[in-house]
């Protein structure tokens, strides 16, 4: 306890005969439970709109699907931002930089819509997750890091998965 900070003065120590009684929740635990229905709503949302892209795709221009995919995209996360961050959530302290993103964002997104029209869309998913790979391969150069034995070992596998699925020399194997 030091005297004289701010808030007063020591807390009594916390009583430990309670806790052979009944767990406490972790933080963990807690930080889990609240973010697996998250990633499971977002693998739907993810999921959902790969499958509308590859029915949209079909019938309509390519650049006209990724517009209304940014477009909806906008209108769904806006209000939430605004809520969250007020207005000035549309500011950045590195304009350059997010132009560069949102430049590659879209080029990765036509690339994969367009990809749908000729690949199913299992495969195409399945060739979209090879990215973690090439951001290992990359980042040396990219990010100025060294990926360990440990990334490099799950790069590897991930690639090995994609191989598995893709079945390269298959029918389904298209250079789209």
């Amino acid at each position: 306890c030091r005297p004289g900070r701010p808030g007063g003065c020591c807390r009594a120590p916390p009583d430990r005969s309670k806790a052979s009684e009944e767990p406490e929740l972790t933080s963990t635990h807690d930080a889990l439970t609240r973010a697996l229905p998250l990633y499971l709503v977002a693998g739907l949302c993810f999921t959902s709109l790969d499958a509308v892209a590859k029915f949209l795709v079909r019938d309509h221009a390519l650049i006209v699907v990724v517009w209304a995919r940014y477009a909806g995209q906008m209108a769904a996360v806006t209000p939430y931002a605004l809520h969250r961050a007020g207005p000035d959530f549309w500011r950045t302290r590195h304009p350059r930089m997010q132009l560069v993103r949102s430049a590659m964002l879209v080029v990765a997104t036509l690339s994969f819509f367009g990809a749908l029209r000729y690949l199913p869309l299992a495969e195409g998913s399945a060739i979209s997750s090879l990215t973690p790979v090439v951001v290992v391969l990359l980042s040396p150069w990219i990010l100025g890091e060294r990926p360990g034995r440990a990334r490099i070992g799950a790069a590897l596998a991930g690639f090995a998965g994609v191989l598995l699925l893709v079945r390269p020399g298959s029918a389904v194997f298209h250079p789209a």
